[in-house]
Protein backbone atom coordinates (compact mmCIF):
# COMPACT_ATOMS: atom_id res chain seq x y z
CA UNK A 1 0.00 0.00 0.00
CA UNK A 2 1.27 3.39 -0.51
CA UNK A 3 2.45 5.56 2.22
CA UNK A 4 -0.04 7.73 3.65
CA UNK A 5 2.98 9.83 3.88
CA UNK A 6 3.39 10.08 0.27
CA UNK A 7 3.13 13.76 -1.17
CA UNK A 8 0.42 14.95 -3.01
CA UNK A 9 -0.12 14.35 -7.05
CA UNK A 10 1.93 17.26 -8.47
CA UNK A 11 -0.81 19.33 -10.18
CA UNK A 12 1.86 19.90 -13.45
CA UNK A 13 2.42 16.11 -14.99
CA UNK A 14 4.56 17.96 -17.94
CA UNK A 15 7.54 18.47 -15.26
CA UNK A 16 9.38 14.85 -16.17
CA UNK A 17 10.19 13.01 -12.49
CA UNK A 18 13.76 11.46 -12.75
CA UNK A 19 13.69 7.85 -11.09
CA UNK A 20 16.72 5.65 -10.94
CA UNK A 21 15.82 1.55 -10.45
CA UNK A 22 18.23 -0.34 -7.89
CA UNK A 23 18.83 -3.72 -8.92
CA UNK A 24 15.93 -5.81 -6.75
CA UNK A 25 17.55 -7.72 -3.97
CA UNK A 26 16.91 -11.82 -3.88
CA UNK A 27 16.58 -14.11 -1.21
CA UNK A 28 16.59 -17.68 -2.55
CA UNK A 29 15.50 -16.67 -5.92
CA UNK A 30 18.10 -17.10 -9.00
CA UNK A 31 20.08 -14.12 -10.32
CA UNK A 32 18.47 -15.11 -13.78
CA UNK A 33 14.83 -14.22 -12.37
CA UNK A 34 16.20 -11.22 -10.42
CA UNK A 35 17.84 -9.70 -13.75
CA UNK A 36 14.43 -10.35 -15.72
CA UNK A 37 12.09 -8.92 -13.14
CA UNK A 38 14.47 -5.74 -12.91
CA UNK A 39 14.67 -4.85 -16.54
CA UNK A 40 10.83 -5.47 -16.90
CA UNK A 41 10.49 -3.18 -13.79
CA UNK A 42 12.71 -0.14 -15.55
CA UNK A 43 10.83 -0.90 -18.70
CA UNK A 44 6.52 -0.64 -16.68
CA UNK A 45 8.21 2.81 -15.26
CA UNK A 46 9.34 4.45 -18.78
CA UNK A 47 5.94 3.68 -20.04
CA UNK A 48 4.47 6.46 -17.53
CA UNK A 49 3.92 9.94 -18.34
CA UNK A 50 6.53 12.83 -17.26
CA UNK A 51 8.93 9.84 -15.84
CA UNK A 52 12.14 9.79 -16.90
CA UNK A 53 14.10 6.36 -15.74
CA UNK A 54 17.53 4.89 -15.48
CA UNK A 55 18.40 1.32 -14.43
CA UNK A 56 21.75 0.26 -12.33
CA UNK A 57 23.59 -0.98 -15.25
CA UNK A 58 23.54 2.77 -16.60
CA UNK A 59 24.09 3.95 -12.99
CA UNK A 60 27.24 1.68 -12.91
CA UNK A 61 28.93 3.44 -16.37
CA UNK A 62 28.35 7.12 -14.73
CA UNK A 63 29.57 6.40 -11.37
CA UNK A 64 33.24 6.45 -10.92
CA UNK A 65 35.21 3.44 -9.70
CA UNK A 66 35.19 4.71 -5.80
CA UNK A 67 31.37 6.18 -6.15
CA UNK A 68 30.49 2.54 -7.48
CA UNK A 69 31.75 1.01 -4.38
CA UNK A 70 30.09 3.41 -2.08
CA UNK A 71 26.82 3.19 -3.84
CA UNK A 72 27.34 -0.52 -3.73
CA UNK A 73 27.69 -0.72 -0.16
CA UNK A 74 24.61 1.03 1.01
CA UNK A 75 21.82 -0.82 -0.67
CA UNK A 76 20.06 -1.24 3.03
CA UNK A 77 20.43 2.13 4.06
CA UNK A 78 17.76 4.36 2.37
CA UNK A 79 19.27 7.76 3.64
CA UNK A 80 22.20 6.43 1.87
CA UNK A 81 20.44 5.42 -1.24
CA UNK A 82 18.94 8.81 -1.22
CA UNK A 83 22.54 10.74 -0.79
CA UNK A 84 23.58 8.69 -4.16
CA UNK A 85 20.54 9.38 -5.75
CA UNK A 86 20.86 13.21 -5.24
CA UNK A 87 24.10 13.31 -6.66
CA UNK A 88 22.95 11.49 -9.58
CA UNK A 89 20.02 14.33 -9.66
CA UNK A 90 17.04 11.69 -9.76
CA UNK A 91 13.82 12.77 -7.57
CA UNK A 92 13.08 8.98 -6.53
CA UNK A 93 14.78 5.84 -5.76
CA UNK A 94 12.91 2.50 -6.59
CA UNK A 95 14.73 -0.68 -4.90
CA UNK A 96 12.73 -3.74 -4.06
CA UNK A 97 13.02 -7.57 -3.11
CA UNK A 98 12.15 -10.57 -4.49
CA UNK A 99 11.77 -13.92 -1.47
CA UNK A 100 10.75 -17.24 -1.41
CA UNK A 101 8.25 -17.87 2.27
CA UNK A 102 6.94 -20.97 3.41
CA UNK A 103 3.63 -20.47 1.41
CA UNK A 104 4.97 -18.68 -1.75
CA UNK A 105 6.88 -15.72 -3.27
CA UNK A 106 6.82 -12.38 -1.87
CA UNK A 107 7.57 -8.96 -3.96
CA UNK A 108 8.46 -5.73 -2.11
CA UNK A 109 9.07 -2.99 -4.22
CA UNK A 110 10.09 0.71 -2.97
CA UNK A 111 9.54 4.18 -3.98
CA UNK A 112 12.10 6.01 -1.83
CA UNK A 113 11.62 10.34 -1.97
CA UNK A 114 15.07 11.83 -2.50
CA UNK A 115 14.26 14.66 -0.93
CA UNK A 116 12.63 13.69 1.76
CA UNK A 117 15.23 10.26 2.45
CA UNK A 118 12.35 8.42 3.30
CA UNK A 119 10.25 6.04 1.66
CA UNK A 120 6.95 6.95 0.40
CA UNK A 121 5.11 4.29 -1.21
CA UNK A 122 5.80 0.00 -0.79
CA UNK A 123 3.99 -2.49 -2.72
CA UNK A 124 4.44 -5.85 -1.04
CA UNK A 125 2.65 -8.74 -1.92
CA UNK A 126 2.73 -12.75 -1.20
CA UNK A 127 2.32 -14.83 -4.84
CA UNK A 128 1.87 -18.42 -5.23
CA UNK A 129 5.29 -19.36 -6.43
CA UNK A 130 5.88 -20.20 -9.96
CA UNK A 131 8.35 -20.46 -12.64
CA UNK A 132 9.26 -16.51 -11.93
CA UNK A 133 5.94 -15.11 -14.15
CA UNK A 134 4.03 -14.27 -11.54
CA UNK A 135 6.94 -11.32 -10.44
CA UNK A 136 6.57 -10.08 -13.79
CA UNK A 137 2.29 -10.03 -13.33
CA UNK A 138 2.79 -7.91 -10.15
CA UNK A 139 4.99 -5.42 -11.85
CA UNK A 140 1.93 -3.39 -13.47
CA UNK A 141 -0.18 -2.98 -10.12
CA UNK A 142 2.93 -2.51 -8.59
CA UNK A 143 3.94 0.46 -10.97
CA UNK A 144 -0.01 1.56 -11.04
CA UNK A 145 -0.11 1.78 -7.03
CA UNK A 146 3.36 3.41 -6.39
CA UNK A 147 3.02 6.06 -8.89
CA UNK A 148 -1.05 6.39 -8.95
CA UNK A 149 -0.41 10.45 -9.86
CA UNK A 150 1.07 9.45 -13.17
CA UNK A 151 -0.68 8.48 -16.35
CA UNK A 152 0.53 5.82 -18.78
CA UNK A 153 2.22 7.59 -21.94
CA UNK A 154 -0.40 7.39 -25.00
CA UNK A 155 -0.29 4.24 -26.67
CA UNK A 156 0.91 2.38 -23.83
CA UNK A 157 -1.08 -0.11 -21.55
CA UNK A 158 0.01 -1.55 -18.26
CA UNK A 159 2.14 -4.70 -17.23
CA UNK A 160 4.94 -7.38 -18.98
CA UNK A 161 4.13 -8.31 -22.53
CA UNK A 162 3.98 -11.85 -22.85
CA UNK A 163 6.85 -12.40 -25.01
CA UNK A 164 9.29 -11.15 -22.00
CA UNK A 165 7.76 -14.75 -19.97
CA UNK A 166 9.99 -16.40 -22.12
CA UNK A 167 12.91 -15.65 -20.50
CA UNK A 168 11.55 -17.56 -17.84
CA UNK A 169 10.33 -20.02 -19.08
CA UNK A 170 11.47 -20.70 -22.24
CA UNK A 171 11.14 -23.14 -24.87
CA UNK A 172 12.49 -26.44 -24.22
CA UNK A 173 14.77 -27.36 -27.11
CA UNK A 174 17.84 -25.39 -27.59
CA UNK A 175 19.01 -25.14 -30.86
CA UNK A 176 21.55 -27.63 -31.82
CA UNK A 177 18.95 -30.22 -31.32
CA UNK A 178 16.71 -28.79 -34.60
CA UNK A 179 19.88 -27.93 -36.26
CA UNK A 180 21.02 -31.53 -35.96
CA UNK A 181 17.95 -32.77 -37.05
CA UNK A 182 17.57 -30.76 -39.86
CA UNK A 183 20.91 -31.31 -41.04
CA UNK A 184 20.14 -35.46 -41.24
CA UNK A 185 17.18 -34.65 -43.17
CA UNK A 186 18.96 -33.07 -45.68
CA UNK A 187 22.06 -35.73 -45.37
CA UNK A 188 18.87 -38.25 -46.21
CA UNK A 189 17.86 -36.52 -48.73
CA UNK A 190 21.09 -36.39 -50.29
CA UNK A 191 21.81 -40.45 -49.74
CA UNK A 192 18.38 -40.90 -51.67
CA UNK A 193 20.09 -38.76 -54.22
CA UNK A 194 22.92 -40.65 -54.40
CA UNK A 195 21.15 -43.76 -54.57
CA UNK A 196 18.55 -42.78 -56.66
CA UNK A 197 21.66 -42.03 -59.68
CA UNK A 198 22.78 -45.30 -58.79
CA UNK A 199 19.60 -47.15 -59.63
CA UNK A 200 19.47 -45.42 -63.05
CA UNK A 201 22.69 -46.36 -63.88
CA UNK A 202 22.55 -49.87 -63.02
CA UNK A 203 19.62 -49.75 -65.51
CA UNK A 204 21.08 -48.08 -67.93
CA UNK A 205 23.72 -51.02 -68.29
CA UNK A 206 21.25 -53.70 -68.18
CA UNK A 207 18.98 -52.39 -70.42
CA UNK A 208 22.02 -51.24 -72.35
CA UNK A 209 23.45 -55.02 -71.88
CA UNK A 210 19.99 -56.35 -72.64
CA UNK A 211 20.24 -54.48 -76.01
CA UNK A 212 23.50 -55.55 -77.25
CA UNK A 213 24.18 -58.20 -80.53
CA UNK A 214 26.73 -59.91 -78.81
CA UNK A 215 26.75 -63.28 -76.19
CA UNK A 216 24.87 -61.95 -73.09
CA UNK A 217 25.92 -63.62 -69.64
CA UNK A 218 22.93 -64.17 -67.99
CA UNK A 219 24.46 -63.64 -64.29
CA UNK A 220 25.84 -59.80 -65.04
CA UNK A 221 21.99 -58.91 -66.38
CA UNK A 222 20.84 -60.02 -63.19
CA UNK A 223 23.59 -58.13 -60.99
CA UNK A 224 22.59 -55.19 -62.57
CA UNK A 225 18.55 -55.71 -62.31
CA UNK A 226 19.82 -56.24 -58.37
CA UNK A 227 22.13 -53.64 -58.12
CA UNK A 228 19.12 -51.32 -59.79
CA UNK A 229 16.62 -52.76 -57.40
CA UNK A 230 18.27 -52.32 -54.16
CA UNK A 231 19.70 -48.84 -54.77
CA UNK A 232 16.06 -47.78 -55.91
CA UNK A 233 15.25 -49.46 -52.37
CA UNK A 234 17.98 -47.72 -50.46
CA UNK A 235 16.85 -44.31 -52.18
CA UNK A 236 13.30 -44.64 -51.59
CA UNK A 237 14.02 -45.71 -47.94
CA UNK A 238 16.34 -42.58 -47.91
CA UNK A 239 13.69 -40.18 -49.13
CA UNK A 240 11.15 -41.57 -46.63
CA UNK A 241 13.38 -40.79 -44.08
CA UNK A 242 14.11 -37.75 -44.83
CA UNK A 243 10.75 -36.52 -45.01
CA UNK A 244 10.33 -37.82 -41.38
CA UNK A 245 13.37 -35.73 -40.25
CA UNK A 246 12.02 -32.76 -42.35
CA UNK A 247 8.77 -33.12 -40.25
CA UNK A 248 10.20 -33.27 -36.79
CA UNK A 249 12.52 -30.23 -37.61
CA UNK A 250 9.61 -28.23 -38.21
CA UNK A 251 7.58 -29.43 -35.23
CA UNK A 252 10.72 -28.66 -32.97
CA UNK A 253 11.55 -25.58 -35.11
CA UNK A 254 8.07 -24.31 -32.47
CA UNK A 255 9.38 -25.23 -29.49
CA UNK A 256 13.58 -24.11 -29.62
CA UNK A 257 15.01 -21.53 -27.47
CA UNK A 258 16.28 -19.02 -30.12
CA UNK A 259 17.28 -16.55 -27.81
CA UNK A 260 19.19 -18.86 -25.32
CA UNK A 261 16.79 -17.75 -22.41
CA UNK A 262 17.35 -21.27 -20.93
CA UNK A 263 20.77 -20.77 -20.79
CA UNK A 264 20.05 -17.32 -18.87
CA UNK A 265 18.02 -19.04 -16.49
CA UNK A 266 20.86 -21.76 -15.81
CA UNK A 267 23.34 -19.01 -15.13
Amino acid sequence: MVDASAPSAPTNLAQAKRVAVYDLELQDIGPAIGTVVTDSLVSELRKLEGVSVIGMDEIRDMLSHEANKQFLGCESDESCLAEIAGALGVDDLVTGKLSKAADGHVMLVRRIDQGQAKVVGTFNQRLKAGTGQEFLLAIGPAVEELYADRALREGKSRGVAEEVALRLDPPPLPPWSFYTVAGLAVAAAAAGGLFGILANNAESQFNTTAAGSGIIQGKVLVDYENDANNNALLANVSYATAGGLALSAAIMFLFTDWHGYGQEIKR
